[in-house]
């Protein structure tokens, strides 16, 4: 389920901006802003396990989600700090993408662009100024899930 509500939220991430701009483009106002989706039986029937409420949860969840633009940082960080990081990161509503571990722990993590600043300048009163985030760059994702 988790698989649908990706798919559809990834695919359909610039579908109302794009209505929109071919609106104004043509003067044409274009009511229905939504997608069809392959029968959910056709999934069913790949998952004979499957619940079909999840997938129904999935589709709606998929409905109601809010893209924005995310903020993709690396942070270099000593082992100790990892834990403080990872709150830290959490704070400003972001996620821990992945870690590499090494002679420090480069730490990928997601922030809401709106989030980035305020996560910077909190990460400099953690590490006494030590450690830095390197902008990797942005994407459009959505938001958590409600």
């Amino acid at each position: 389920c988790e698989k649908v509500y990706n798919k559809i939220v990834t695919k359909a991430a610039n579908l109302v901006p794009a209505v929109e701009h071919i609106s104004a483009e043509y003067g044409i106002p274009i009511i229905n802003k939504r997608i069809s989706v392959t029968p959910i039986a056709m999934l069913l029937g790949a998952c004979p396990d499957a619940d079909p409420v999840d997938f129904a949860k999935a589709l709606d969840a998929a409905g109601k989600a809010r893209m924005r633009l995310w903020s993709a940082v690396t942070v270099d960080c000593p082992y100790p700090l990892l834990e403080r990081l990872k709150l830290l990161a959490a704070a400003h509503g972001g996620t821990v993408e992945g870690t590499d571990f090494g002679a420090a722990v480069s730490v990928r993590i997601l922030l809401p662009q709106e989030n980035a600043a305020g996560f910077d300048a909190a990460l400099t009163e953690l590490s006494a100024g030590t450690m830095t985030a390197r902008r990797e760059g942005e994407r459009f994702l959505p938001g958590p899930r409600e």
